[in-house]
């Protein structure tokens, strides 16, 4: 079994950018999540959607991008500017903090002892005590670790990974269908949960967790109509368009005209008045 370090989550990161396949992707992942220990699985899973900490739990790292430049300065000893210069070059924070790196071997970092600094991270109090934490953990790091270590910071891993293909790694990985997976993960609000809960078994146990946000719309996309079709089982198909952002904008505008303030959106509103006519709200 592989150790679970945060190294060798890196390099599975890596082959998931490096393919365009969404199978292909999901076979890495699920490869991967399998050979865990338990420890280091919720925490995979977690970093897995570009987050450092769950979604529920109401825990913030303060660790911003002016704390994460100054901790990279702190280590590496680079002119000032260096990494801004590199992230302009590169409009990503883990390139350009892998840009900058130096050559270590790597830490030997493990997933749970990753996941433990970030909760570190988000008790301690804003300001020098998180930029030596910060410094704390990269310092030992080699240029892979840290790359992805200010991704999961930045909250995007940026590999052309969604969180519904972790789930449907998870599903993969330890034979679940994979509308339990997201039941599973709609109720806890947790993916490192879930991935336990799916591997012991446990998935109706998890239970509604307060302050869970909620994804009433679980589309996913297809990449063509032929996919589309095919999702749907061959059925006949209806497509229309959707305009959402107008739907609420319009909801909005009628309780407004409700309350008789129709001059005084006219005269915020400007190029929008045209649009009231055009939905009936001018009377």
């Amino acid at each position: 079994e592989m150790s679970g370090t945060f190294e060798e989550f890196a390099r599975t990161a890596d082959a998931v950018a490096a393919t365009s396949s969404r199978l292909e992707k999901v076979a890495l992942l699920a490869g991967f999540l399998s050979s865990l220990e338990d420890a280091d699985l919720g925490a995979a899973a977690l970093f897995f959607t570009g987050r450092a900490l769950p979604a529920n739990s109401g825990q913030v790292l303060g660790a911003g991008g002016a704390a994460l430049s100054a901790a990279v300065h702190a280590v590496t000893r680079n002119p000032a500017g260096t990494l801004e210069a590199a992230y302009l070059r590169w409009s990503d924070a883990g390139d350009a903090v892998a840009a900058v790196w130096q050559a270590n071997e790597g830490s030997g970092l493990s997933l749970a002892a990753l996941g433990a600094h970030f909760q570190r991270l988000a008790a301690a109090p804003a300001g020098t005590a998180t930029m030596a934490l910060l410094e704390e953990l990269l310092r030992p790091m080699g240029a892979m670790e840290a790359r992805y270590t200010a991704k999961i910071l930045a909250g995007e891993l940026r590999i052309g990974l969604q969180e519904g293909l972790v789930e449907e790694a998870l599903a993969k990985a330890f034979g679940h269908p994979l509308a339990r997976i997201r039941k599973a993960h709609q109720l806890a609000g947790n993916l490192g949960r879930v991935a336990l809960a799916a591997r012991h078994g446990t998935l109706e146990l998890l239970d509604l967790a307060l302050f869970s946000p909620l994804k009433p719309m679980l589309a996913s996309p297809e990449t063509s109509p032929e996919g589309v079709a095919l999702r749907m089982g061959g059925a006949e198909l209806w497509v229309e368009d959707k305009f959402d952002g107008i739907d609420r904008l319009a909801d909005v505008l009628r309780w407004i005209c409700v309350s008789n303030l129709l001059e005084e959106i006219e005269s915020v509103a400007g190029e929008f008045f045209d649009g009231l006519l055009l939905l009936g709200l001018s009377s």
